[in-house]
């Protein structure tokens, strides 16, 4: 595998818009877990190119990428998916073994009290989840976290356009993980 064109993984792909982007600059080696078949046709018909070029598991991702090879992939990561992930700990514990470079976690902070305005949002484990040990279960499967950046809300107008529609009291925050050498 070329370091030029990494084998990278998205958990939770959705339409693709975050594969697709990388494609156009460039990447090929491709692959994403969805669960949601209306994604993938949305992919598919919006990005063919890129779809062309991605591997696509459909099914759960907690039983998906068990069917993965160890050291598969140069970057797994995922974008505001784990709060739908009913047991993380398996999850990230075989995010780690299928990883042989960086693991990407991005995900929506927000109060639970929040949640009834959110219609037909389920979370499950949600007031775990962001007290959840992603640092020790990752540096405890061989990575070590290199990079956390802690969400915030946007604080003007300007920032506010990029959340594209989203809730002003989401944040995202993000942490990278690398294997230990």
């Amino acid at each position: 595998n070329s370091v030029d064109d990494p084998k990278i993984l998205e958990i939770g792909g959705n339409a693709g818009r975050h594969l697709s982007y990388l494609h156009d600059i460039g990447y090929t080696n491709l692959h994403m877990i969805e669960i949601n078949q209306s994604g993938i046709d949305l992919y598919r018909s919006e990005h063919p190119e890129a779809a062309l070029d991605t591997s696509i598991h459909h099914g759960r991702a907690q039983f998906e990428v068990e069917e993965l090879l160890s050291d598969e992939f140069d970057i797994v990561y995922t974008n505001a998916v784990l709060q739908h992930i009913p047991d993380i700990d398996n999850l990230l514990s075989e995010v780690a073994r299928v990883s042989r470079g960086n693991i990407i976690l991005m995900k929506i902070e927000t109060v639970e009290d929040d949640l009834e305005h959110i219609p037909g949002l389920i979370f499950r484990n949600f007031h775990t989840l962001f007290e959840h040990p992603y640092y020790d279960v990752l540096t405890g499967n061989d990575f070590k976290e290199e990079l956390y950046v802690p969400g915030r809300a946007p604080d003007t107008d300007e920032e506010m356009r990029k959340f594209e529609g989203q809730r002003p009291d989401e944040r995202y925050s993000i942490r990278v993980f690398t294997p230990n050498e």
